[in-house]
């Protein structure tokens, strides 16, 4: 099982991992809340082979391989400009993607000549996967990243308090399921909707826990991949560490009471 510390040291020579002469080569284009989708197809290519999952995380670009700080966008031109990039892309059969709008020839909003739709988008597969970054739900991520928050909660009283969190939450949930809607997966908006009171789908406000991923996965299995995933297969999955549970945060009794939420 691999995690971002894998990826991290490769950005210049890109990470890939499976089968070095594959059938399906996909290139994933995601932050951290993608390196379960790159673990569930290794763990498929484990068992049967042909499938090779290359991975970038444009994140990783704002520093060296070291951690040293460095301009992100020389950083992104000089990776579109590598033979390395263009071959990888050249060789894609599947590209899978989360929202990019900020970096540069990574953007998955235009198609940047010589960037990565521009290189991809007609000669894979694609899809464009729903992303949890920064939807603040439980109150103590709400208190330890939004400071105006604290100052409000602070002079209510319980009643007004919860009246808030419901405020802050029902907006952040809203706008998770309008993004999810301009996905390639407009539908997981309303099975999570549906879900996230009764299980756990959400470690933190920018992580996600196994039970979204295995879902999201079996849709993008269903409409992309089309993979012949076998109860082998799951039982593995399900065995593997949860990549984002620790650190979590946990609900509160105001969480509780607000949102009739029934996971701890």
């Amino acid at each position: 099982m691999i995690t971002v510390d894998d990826i991290k040291p490769h950005q210049e020579t890109i990470w890939e991992g499976g089968d070095p002469s594959p059938k399906m080569d996909v290139l994933i284009l995601a932050s951290c809340r993608g390196v379960a989708y790159a673990n569930y197809l290794l763990h498929w290519n484990a068992l049967a082979g042909g499938v090779r999952v290359t991975y970038i995380r444009a994140s990783d670009y704002q520093t060296t391989p070291e951690g040293q700080p460095q301009d992100l966008y020389s950083a992104l031109a000089r990776l579109v400009a590598s033979e390395r990039f263009k071959r990888v892309c050249a060789r894609t059969t599947h590209f899978i993607y989360e929202h990019h709008e900020n970096f540069g020839p990574l953007n998955t909003t235009t198609c940047e000549p010589g960037g990565i739709m521009a290189r991809t988008w007609n000669r894979a597969a694609c899809s464009h996967i729903p992303a949890w970054n920064n939807h603040f739900i439980l109150e103590d991520d709400i208190r330890a990243c939004l400071p105006w928050w604290n100052k409000a909660a602070n002079v209510l009283d319980p009643m007004e308090r919860g009246e808030l969190l419901r405020h802050t939450g029902g907006h952040f949930l809203a706008k998770f399921a309008q993004n999810t809607r301009q996905t390639s997966f407009p539908h997981f908006a309303d099975w999570f909707a549906r879900q996230w009171r009764t299980q756990r789908l959400f470690w933190t406000h920018n992580h996600v826990t196994q039970r979204f991923t295995e879902e999201m996965f079996y849709r993008l299995n269903m409409s992309l991949l089309d993979l012949p995933l076998t109860d082998e297969f799951w039982r593995g999955i399900k065995a593997m560490p949860d990549l984002y549970e620790n650190p979590h945060t946990n609900p509160t009794a105001l969480d509780k009471a607000v949102h009739a939420m029934t996971w701890e």
